[in-house]
């Protein structure tokens, strides 16, 4: 049966398409040249109708090989340590240039693959973890159409470390995530569709599945007195379909902003107000601020910063403890010292209060506050003339504080990664 979600998407997609593309729709540039007073030779006139144009192909074969010691791979209150071997390998292909008039593809792959000193770490489900992301799209005069997939299996192991959820930690899961996107170019602006669906499902016990779709449409227009300035109006409607909870209807309209400062500053920002509807026997509603800003500064041409602020609502992937809102804030700074090293650094930090709790230990509602920060030294090499190398030292800090001690941990990695690619 078709999932009611999919089934909306496909619904709004059919009426929005034909409405963006406008008069653009047509034959492509290659199959509509000719002209009624040119005497041609038929066959190959033929022939050449049937020619696509050439694309460009490229495929990077990529692999690595990390070691690392973790000094609380369970992230559990007071948890112990052990070194982890890790190798990475995968090719990403790409036909086409997204920036250019025509279509464009891209298929990406990388299996990783890990190894505890200590076997009693391991998760059990197995070592070697996937992820499959998928691209296409067409630019077509000033119309734009993507559509991007990723897929990734976890079976419970940690390697994005920068990126780690503090609900679902290290737990292995099967997930989905899916966007298709329009962006119409107007006289004085644009008009930008996008629909979204994401899953994920668990292979352990403790934690939701989880699947929801969302569908948002912005219009940006560039006022004449304020230059180089983008102001818009946004409308997101969207629905959260999680387990152990009923279903969560949103709807978020906004006001949205694009500007660029100068040639070395840009900021965006959307800030909205959510309508979520809880669902359940007693239909309960929460109103909420949400807003996603952020800052771009090169300060010179061997530094940028970067710095973002977040405010949402969402429903937990931890069983019984009901919905969540969150603020969060990162920082991250990249700098090139001198002609080849290269430095990385953020920091961020989250905090959360929940609400809709159905256990007793949370009735009060569990607070976290969420910090991390990592630092990673890289230097590239250039092995031959197609082969590239790289030699980087990381650092990450991780650490959850809750009124729920359950919940707590602290961790640190340290680690070397050696990486190729042709």
């Amino acid at each position: 049966m078709a999932n009611p979600g999919t089934v909306r998407a496909i619904l709004v997609t059919s009426i929005l398409v034909p409405a963006l593309m406008g008069a653009d729709v047509g034959l492509p540039y290659w199959a509509s040249q000719g002209s009624p007073e040119t005497v041609v030779d038929e066959k190959a006139s033929d022939k050449a109708s049937l020619e696509l144009p050439k694309k460009k192909v490229k495929v990077d074969l990529f692999a690595g090989g990390t070691y690392l010691f973790d000094t609380n791979p369970n992230l559990i209150p007071n948890g112990e340590g052990t070194g982890i071997s890790i190798l990475d390998f995968g090719f990403d292909f790409k036909m086409g240039d997204s920036s250019q008039e025509g279509s464009f593809l891209q298929l990406k792959y990388i299996g990783t693959k890990f190894g505890y000193e200590d076997a009693s770490f391991s998760p059990g489900g197995g070592s070697l973890d996937h992820l499959l992301h998928t691209q296409i799209g067409l630019k077509k005069s000033r119309t734009r159409f993507r559509l991007s997939s990723t897929y990734r299996r976890s079976n419970g192991n940690l390697s994005e470390y920068d990126e780690l959820s503090r609900e679902t930690r290290r737990a292995a899961s099967d997930d989905l995530n899916s966007i298709f996107s329009i962006h119409r170019e107007l006289p004085h602006g644009s008009l930008e569709a996008r629909f979204e669906y994401f899953s994920r499902n668990f292979s352990g016990a403790g934690l939701n599945d989880g699947r929801g779709y969302a569908a948002d449409l912005a219009w940006y227009f560039e006022p004449g007195f304020a230059p180089k300035t983008e102001l818009g109006f946004g409308l997101r409607l969207g629905s959260d379909d999680f387990d152990g909870l009923a279903r969560q209807q949103t709807m978020t309209p906004s006001f949205r902003m694009r500007y660029r400062m100068s040639s070395k500053t840009t900021i965006d920002a959307s800030f909205g107000y959510e309508r979520r509807d809880l669902g359940g026997v007693v239909n309960q509603s929460v109103n909420s601020l949400v807003y996603s800003t952020g800052v771009t500064w090169d300060a010179s041409e061997r530094t940028r910063w970067e710095l973002r602020a977040n405010r949402f609502v969402r429903p937990s992937y931890v069983s019984g403890d009901g919905s969540f809102e969150a603020s969060d804030v990162i920082i991250r700074l990249n700098q090139r010292l001198g002609d080849k090293l290269r430095l990385t650094a953020s920091a961020g930090i989250e905090k959360a209060d929940y609400f809709g709790s159905s256990t007793a230990l949370n009735a009060g509602g569990r607070e976290d506050e969420f910090f991390k920060a990592g630092v990673n030294l890289g230097y590239p090499i250039k092995i031959g003339q197609k082969l590239d190398g790289s030699i980087d030292v990381f650092y990450q800090y991780n650490r959850n504080n809750s009124n729920d001690r359950t919940r707590e941990f602290e961790q640190s990695v340290t680690g070397v990664r050696v990486g190729f690619q042709y």
